[in-house]
């Protein structure tokens, strides 16, 4: 048998998201969701969200989406002063981070702040914290969240999800987190985008073949509305639209119980 943790990371980010990952929820068809707290959105959606996942007593692990990008706006008073009323574009972080100009303070205290709405709102902390836009691939970036984390749990240091962990510099940093009490995945795996359900299909049979147990496997299930076609081109709308489709079908249930692949 071969154990995948299906995750989702983007909650509170559109109604049709949510209402998306809510309903493969009530159906123990996601084993992570991790919530962008930066969103407008989450001080609404995290209460379903929470009394779905109690109701059910379910095991899904809950978690938190770091967000330093657009469109969301900065939580926290620092990150306003240095970004203004909307966070950077991705390729502010890539042309600073080599010439030693990121506004390490202002990134930490928006970290941190996020880390606060977590709690305040959803009661708890977070079991994982993991970052949007793949911003752990900068060095930096993935070197302040682990500081934040540290300095805010000591030696009980959430999980740190990688979105690729078998990245040199995710396996360095890696180390200091499970130094820190927390776990790290070892490795990662992106369920296609695409509106062809057989290649959706075709992943779960082939795709994780040779794969460690314990992949992370990344997913972005949606039912589109307006607002995530404001944020997403049509393509990438249909195709969270088919991910959700099939995540929801019987014909990823046979996809799992044909090939030993059980949910963790």
């Amino acid at each position: 048998m071969k154990r995948i943790v299906l995750t989702a990371l983007d909650y509170g980010t559109a109604f049709g998201v949510d209402r998306a990952i809510r309903t493969l929820l009530a159906d123990n068809r996601l084993t992570g969701v991790g919530c962008v707290v930066a969103s407008n959105r989450w001080s609404r959606e995290y209460l379903p969200l929470r009394e779905q996942v109690e109701d059910k007593g379910s095991r899904t692990r809950i978690g938190l989406t770091l967000a330093l990008c657009r469109p969301f706006a900065p939580v926290s008073d620092p990150a306003r002063q240095v970004f203004g009323p909307r966070l950077p574009a991705p390729r502010y972080y890539a042309m600073r981070r080599p010439i030693g100009l990121l506004p390490a303070a202002a990134i930490k205290a928006e970290i941190a702040a996020q880390v606060k709405s977590f709690e305040d709102y959803y009661g708890r902390r977070p079991a994982f914290v993991a970052m949007r836009d793949q911003m752990d691939r900068n060095a930096v970036l993935a070197k302040l969240a682990v500081e934040v984390m540290a300095e805010t749990y000591g030696v009980e240091m959430p999980d740190f999800l990688f979105s690729q962990p078998e990245r040199l510099r995710s396996r360095l940093l890696a180390r200091r987190i499970r130094r820190l009490g927390g776990e790290t995945n070892r490795e990662a795996v992106t369920l296609p985008l695409t509106e062809d359900a057989s290649l959706l299909h075709r992943f779960f049979w082939r795709a994780l073949e040779g794969r460690r147990d314990g992949t992370t496997v990344w997913c972005a299930p949606a039912e589109p509305d307006e607002h995530l076609r404001s944020m997403a081109s049509d393509a990438e709308a249909h195709a969270r639209q088919a991910q959700f489709n099939y995540l929801n079908s019987s014909d990823f249930l046979l996809a799992l119980t044909e090939k030993d692949i059980f949910l963790f």
